[in-house]
């Protein structure tokens, strides 16, 4: 499979045919459950089981969108602290510096 073709295989639905998928599945919602008879429910519950469909399948529509990842990819859970000493610095003065580094608090 090509590069391109690739792409087209895995793109995200055009917003015209998310919208269709959208309504097909508010128009499946109402007609399957069977729960909802519009006879004797009164205009409010209607208009309520619509808005909570249209909201459902809005938050289902966004998924795609999210970042696939919560943690970035270069966070090891690490902390790196940096050292730097005058040249010449000894191997002891090193060791010191290094020692003292985890009881330094930031800013100070």
């Amino acid at each position: 499979m090509a590069k391109s073709e690739w792409k087209l295989f895995y793109s995200v639905l055009d917003p015209i045919d998310r919208i269709s998928e959208v309504l097909f599945g508010l128009i499946m919602v109402l007609t399957s459950t069977g729960t909802l008879s519009v006879a004797t429910a009164g205009r409010a519950d209607v208009k309520t089981m619509i808005l909570a469909t249209l909201f459902f399948f809005a938050s289902i529509a966004l998924i795609p969108l999210l970042p696939t990842g919560f943690i970035p990819p270069d966070d090891n859970s690490q902390t790196q602290v940096y050292l730097e000493l005058p040249p010449g610095s000894t191997l002891d003065q090193t060791r010191g510096a290094a020692e003292h580094a985890p009881t330094m608090q930031a800013g100070g």
